[in-house]
């Protein structure tokens, strides 16, 4: 029997949706989805589709790149007691939610245990593409910049094959080709029904490049 962990479930509309699910399971009644990735990777994109999905996010969101500023805070300081706390809350009153937090990349199987029903969707960007975006925004040098988006990426990968729980692997760029391949796979993967005229409108309004919301040239 082969391993779950190399078990995966692709579309068979197109020969490369740019998605794959590994130890894939159907979502419960209580799940709490983590959507991450290196920073600049389209995890903001992720984040404002399973919002628009119907994923209760909370409310305490950045304005610009919608990341939980109490899990932000509390997984860059590796607080898992008080991480665990908030989930545990949450959980009761929400019992599917989900939050976006590029911190979680590197803590994700030491998550797992502290979320109920984990569940995590990654996104992956063309290297080179994180690299100029993050020189960009930090104001580092090309090459250092992508020698660090390298060093993140094989980080990241480490830290997916250690996990047991559900996760959905994403690529930027074929989501930008196929928006409403990655809405309905998001809804899917949620447990959340999603109409196709739905998934039209959420792809024609949110997955898209260089979001002005984003790039805080549009309020929103």
């Amino acid at each position: 029997m082969p391993d779950n962990k190399d078990q995966t479930k692709m579309s068979n509309a197109q020969p490369n949706p740019g998605y794959t699910v590994l130890n894939d399971a159907p979502c419960g009644e209580v799940a709490t989805i983590g959507a991450t990735g290196l920073g600049r990777s389209g995890t903001t994109m992720l984040a404002r589709t399973l919002f628009e999905i119907g994923l209760p996010m909370w409310d305490r969101l950045t304005p610009r790149t919608c990341e939980d500023k109490v899990i932000q805070k509390q997984l860059k300081a590796r607080d898992h007691d008080a991480f665990a706390d908030l989930c545990s809350s949450r959980s009761a009153q929400t019992p599917r939610w989900g939050f976006k937090c590029p911190a979680l990349r590197n803590q994700m199987q030491g998550c797992v245990p502290l979320m109920q029903g984990a569940r995590f969707v990654v996104v992956f960007r063309d290297m080179l593409a994180v690299a100029l975006r993050n020189n960009l925004s930090m104001g580092r040098e090309q090459l250092e910049a992508l020698e660090r988006a390298e060093q993140g990426y094989r980080r990241l990968i480490k830290e997916i094959q250690r996990l047991e729980a559900p996760v959905l692997l994403l690529s930027y760029e074929k989501a930008l080709q196929h928006p409403e391949t990655l809405v309905t796979t998001l809804a899917d993967f949620s447990g959340l029904p999603v109409s196709p005229e739905r998934a039209a409108e959420i792809a024609a309004s949110t997955i898209r490049n260089a979001d002005p919301r984003y790039q805080g040239t549009q309020a929103g």
